[in-house]
C-alpha cells in the first residue's frame, strides 16, 4: 500500500505488536542517549586540562563540538519523548502534517519520525528553496 494512504487491511493486534516493537526501540535509544548525555556531563573539563595557554583556538573548537553534540543529543531525546507520547495517545504512525499513515518501513528506519515521506519531501523542498 502506498505511503500516505490509511492502511485498513492490518489487524489491531498487528498494529499493537508493531507499536510495541517500536516503543521498545524508542525506549532503548532513549536510554542510550541519556547515558551519552550523562557521560558528556561527567567528562566536563577533563579533556581540557592538558591544553596549554596558547591552545585557545583549539579549546574553542572543542567547546563548539561539545556544544553541538550536546544540542544534537538533547534534540534527539525530545524527538524520542514525543514519539513515546504519540504511542500512548494513539497517534503514533500518523503524519503530524497531513494525518496519513506513515509507512512501516519509514518507522522501522527511524521510529521517532513525525512525517510521511510526502510531507517530508515537501518540507525539505521548502527548506532548500529558502536556503538557496
Amino acid at each position: 500500500m502506498p505511503e500516505g494512504q490509511p492502511n485498513r487491511t492490518k489487524s489491531a493486534s498487528t498494529l499493537q505488536s508493531s507499536n510495541g516493537d517500536n516503543e521498545r526501540r524508542l525506549l532503548e535509544e532513549r536510554r542510550e542517549v541519556i547515558e551519552e548525555i550523562f557521560a558528556q556531563a561527567l567528562s566536563g573539563n577533563g579533556s581540557r586540562t592538558s591544553l596549554q595557554d596558547d591552545d585557545y583556538a583549539q579549546l574553542s573548537q572543542i567547546r563548539d563540538l561539545e556544544y553541538s553534540r550536546r544540542e544534537s543529543l538533547n534534540r534527539r531525546l525530545r524527538q524520542l519523548d514525543e514519539a513515546l507520547g504519540r504511542i500512548h495517545s494513539g497517534l503514533y504512525g500518523i503524519c503530524s502534517e497531513c494525518g496519513a499513515s506513515i509507512a512501516e518501513k519509514r518507522l522501522a528506519a527511524d521510529p521517532a519520525v513525525l512525517l510521511c515521506i510526502g510531507c517530508q519531501a515537501m518540507n525539505e523542498a521548502v527548506v532548500r528553496e529558502f536556503t538557496l
